[in-house]
């Protein structure tokens, strides 16, 4: 995905939580002070993210979804490589977030977690991600549960570009 070049724009691409893609998820604080599941049984989507700007960005990262929320966790590293250990999965610059950290003035529900009855633990989201000029990072998005499966929405919102 690639982030708008307007501040304030949203990016929103549809992804799937399915049962063909399973692995271990982080919880808690990223850059080691969280913890990775000891099972991969996890339904994630990984995503990479770019910034075609010549500035740094700031942005907002959030799962929606049309039916009722999934519970979902997101974290995001600072690389375009995926992690290939436990250490280094641990070792996320952003999140881990299971609920919807991201406030924008105008709207006090940007992941929708009141339509369908969900409560502020379903949809995640993360505020304040640094992409510098022409980078990129890896956004990744799981189930908070094993069996959570189902389509969402990531969203991308160009906070600031400096």
């Amino acid at each position: 995905m690639t982030i708008s070049a307007t501040v304030g724009a949203v990016v929103t691409a549809p992804w799937t939580l399915a049962t063909s893609q399973l692995g271990k998820r982080v919880s808690g604080s990223c850059g080691g002070g969280g913890s990775v599941s000891s099972t991969a049984d996890y339904a994630y989507v990984a995503v990479e993210v770019k910034n075609p700007t010549a500035q740094s960005a700031t942005v907002q990262m959030y799962h929606s979804g049309t039916g009722a929320p999934l519970d979902t966790l997101i974290w995001v590293y600072n690389t375009a490589l995926p992690p290939m250990s436990d250490a280094a999965l641990g070792a996320c610059t952003y999140g881990s977030s299971d609920s919807c950290s991201v406030v924008i003035t105008g709207n006090s529900d940007p992941c929708g977690n009141t339509a369908g009855g969900g409560s502020s633990l379903d949809w995640a989201g993360v505020d304040n991600v640094v992409i510098p000029a022409g980078g990129k990072v890896l956004v990744y998005s799981s189930g908070y549960g094993t069996s959570v499966r189902g389509a969402f929405n990531l969203n991308l919102r160009t906070k600031a570009l400096n």
